[in-house]
């Protein structure tokens, strides 16, 4: 899926035969119709702000898929428990220094969206044991 093209309603995740998480989509996801409150006008939806957060980065001192594993779980585990992201390993899983990373922020205004991802772009850039080849910022609409 391209970015910004839609979202979609994520229903099953699975394992596949070699451990890999699915994700089952179903379709487009729809907006229920909301119900109609005095003062605001018809079809009024509160607004949802989306952002992607990609992070390629390199771990100089790994050796082994095995310590790559571990400097990558521990960010992960790190963004999600203090800014309560989604994160993901994205790509580049089959190489020892290299890895691409995968952040979603979802907020009601997009000021703090913002702000969440520019403090877990601040707690990536503190990890003195990985460098930072390129990051993207990603609104979807």
């Amino acid at each position: 899926m391209e970015w910004g093209t839609g979202l979609v309603r994520l229903v099953g995740v699975t394992k596949s035969l070699t451990g890999r998480i699915v994700l089952q989509p179903v379709g487009p996801l729809t907006w229920p119709e909301v119900p109609r409150e005095p003062g605001r006008p018809t079809g009024y939806r509160t607004p949802v702000h989306v952002v992607a957060f990609e992070v390629e980065i390199r771990i100089p001192d790994s050796q082994s898929l095995k310590d790559r594993r571990q400097v990558v779980r521990s960010l992960l585990d790190g963004a999600r428990r203090r800014f309560a992201v989604s994160a993901a390993e994205v790509g580049g899983q089959n190489t020892w220094q290299r890895a691409t990373l995968g952040f979603a922020v979802v907020a009601s205004e997009a000021r703090l969206a913002e702000g969440v991802v520019d403090q877990l772009d601040r707690f990536i850039w503190s990890h003195p044991d990985i460098e930072i080849v390129h990051s993207e910022t990603h609104w979807l609409e």
